[in-house]
């Protein structure tokens, strides 16, 4: 079994998945110019409300692949082998 291990400047920083509400919500405010009735108020309001929740399930699994792909080169493996996110929970418990 081999340790590889990369260099702090290869493993991407999570910043870079980080976004402001202010650059959220301003990405998502194209709809403004039209005139709101109640209804469409509601509709635009529901679609922004959606497009957020959207965009933070993006970042999260984002963070959780960064997550696992910095786990895999503190994972000792033989070349050639594929890492499952399976294998760093094994290898933890001495499994794999």
């Amino acid at each position: 079994m081999e340790y590889f291990m990369v260099p702090a400047q290869k493993v991407p920083s999570l910043q870079h998945f980080r976004k402001t509400e202010k650059e959220v919500i301003g990405g998502l405010c194209s709809l403004a110019n039209i005139p709101l009735t109640p209804e469409t108020a509601r509709d635009q309001e529901r679609r922004i409300r959606r497009e957020i929740a959207n965009s933070n399930e993006r970042r999260r699994m984002q963070s959780i692949n960064a997550g696992f792909q910095s786990l895999k080169t503190l994972i000792p493996h033989s070349d050639g082998e594929k890492l499952s996110k399976v294998s760093p929970r094994e290898a933890r418990r001495g499994e794999g």
